[in-house]
C-alpha cells in the first residue's frame, strides 16, 4: 500500500496533539505570553487533546491494517492469522522491548521520574501488564503510572484487538460486519457514560476497540465511495463534529456533554475516509508533518524521554517556556528517526540471518 499523504498529515498532527499534551501538563500554554495573544480556548485547546488524539490513532489504525491486508490477499477472508500476528511481533515488539529495558534500567537506578513509588506499583507488574497487553486496565486499578510508562496504555488495546481480528476476518463477510458493529457501538457507549475514575474514563477497553472497529468499517466501506461526488461534504462534517470537542467544551458541554467526544470520534472517520479517497498528493510545505506521521510509533513510545529532559532542566521564566515546544518537536523528530533507522537495521539484520538459515 502507497503512502497516503493526508493520512500521513493526520497522523503527524496526532502526534504533535499527545506531544504537546505532555508537555502542557507540566508547562501550560496558557501561562506563557502566548495568552496575550491568542484567547485561552484556542491554548487550552491545543494543549489538552492528548486522549482525543490517540482515539484518532485508533481509528486510523483500524483503517490502515484493513486496507494494507486487502490489498496483500485481495479478501480479508484469504488472510493468513498465524502470519498476521508474527508480521504484527515483527513491527510492534522490538520497539516496546527496547523501552522496557531501558525503563527498568532507569527505576534500577532510582532514576527521577522513572521510579514506581505509588503501593501497589511495581516493575514486575508494571512489565507484565505491558507485555501481556493489560497495562490500562492495571493503570486503572493502581492509579496513574510513571510518566515514560504511561503511553502504554493504548498499545495494550490496539494489539488486544489485533489478536483476535484476523481470526474474525477468516470467519466470513457478515460475522466481520456484525463484530465491527457490536465493537463500535459498545465503544460510542462507554465513550458517552460518565465514570468516576478519570483514567478508565480515558482507557476503556472498549472505547479504543470501538475506534478501530470504526477505522476497520471505513476501510471496507472506502471502495463504495470512490467517484461519488458527495466525499467533498467529509471534511466539513469532520470540522463540524471535531472543534467543540477540541476547543469549545466549556461553551457546549451543558447541552450534549459526552456525546461531543462520540461526534469528535466520527468526525475523525469522515476525516480519514475523505484523506484515503482524495489525500494522495502532499501538499506544499507538509513534508515535516508527515514526516513525523510516519513516525509516529517510535516518537508516540519514546517522546516522555525528551520531555521530561527539557522540562526539568528549563529555569526560565514560565513565560518564556511556550520556546521549548518547538525545542522539543525537533529533538523528538530526531530520536524518532534515529530509533526508526535502528530498529529497521535490526530488522533487516535478524530476518536477513532467519531467511538465510532456511534457505530462502
Amino acid at each position: 500500500m502507497s503512502r497516503n499523504a493526508g493520512l500521513d498529515c493526520i497522523r503527524g498532527t496526532a502526534i504533535l496533539c499527545v506531544l504537546s499534551n505532555h508537555i502542557g501538563i507540566r508547562m501550560p500554554l496558557i501561562h506563557t505570553f502566548l495568552l496575550d495573544i491568542f484567547p485561552k480556548w484556542l491554548l487550552s485547546g491545543l494543549n489538552y487533546n492528548g486522549t482525543e488524539a490517540v482515539y484518532v490513532f485508533f481509528v486510523l489504525s483500524g483503517f490502515l491494517i484493513t486496507s494494507r491486508l486487502r490489498e496483500k490477499y485481495g479478501s480479508l477472508d484469504a488472510l493468513n492469522p498465524w502470519q498476521f500476528i508474527a508480521l504484527r511481533a515483527r513491527r510492534i515488539l522490538p520497539c516496546l522491548l527496547f523501552l522496557l529495558l531501558i525503563l527498568l534500567s532507569l527505576n534500577a537506578f532510582h532514576a527521577d521520574d522513572y521510579t514506581f513509588v505509588k503501593p501497589g506499583q511495581t516493575t514486575t507488574g508494571a512489565s507484565a501488564a505491558a507485555l501481556g497487553l493489560y497495562f490500562n486496565v492495571w493503570q486503572a486499578q493502581h492509579g496513574w503510572s510513571v510518566a515514560s510508562w504511561t503511553v502504554l496504555w493504548s498499545l495494550s488495546i490496539e494489539e488486544l484487538f489485533y489478536l483476535g481480528f484476523p481470526f474474525i476476518c477468516r470467519m466470513g463477510h457478515w460475522v466481520r460486519w456484525a463484530c465491527c458493529g457490536v465493537f463500535i457501538v459498545a465503544g460510542q457507549v462507554m465513550i458517552s457514560r460518565s465514570y468516576t475514575d478519570e483514567i478508565w474514563q480515558d482507557e476503556n477497553t472498549l472505547t479504543g476497540m470501538g475506534c478501530i472497529a470504526l477505522g476497520v468499517v471505513c476501510a471496507l466501506i472506502v471502495p463504495y465511495l470512490k467517484e461519488k461526488r458527495f466525499v467533498f461534504v467529509l471534511p466539513i462534517l469532520a470540522t463540524i463534529f471535531m472543534l467543540p470537542d477540541m476547543f469549545f467544551m466549556h461553551f457546549w458541554w451543558k447541552i450534549l456533554g459526552r456525546l461531543w467526544v462520540n461526534l469528535f470520534v466520527i468526525g475523525a472517520a469522515f476525516l480519514v475516509l475523505f484523506c484515503a479517497l482524495k489525500g494522495n498528493s502532499p501538499l506544499p510545505g507538509t513534508y515535516w508533518l508527515r514526516r513525523i506521521g510516519q513516525l509516529s510509533y517510535e516518537i508516540y513510545l519514546f517522546h516522555m524521554f525528551i520531555v521530561l529532559s527539557v522540562v526539568q532542566r528549563w529555569h526560565g521564566s514560565a513565560r518564556f517556556s511556550w520556546i521549548i515546544y518547538p525545542a522539543i518537536l525537533l529533538m523528538v523528530w530526531g530520536l524518532g528517526e534515529a530509533i526508526q533507522r535502528g530498529m529497521s537495521l535490526l530488522d533487516s539484520r535478524v530476518w536477513g540471518r532467519l531467511s538465510s538459515k532456511r534457505g530462502v
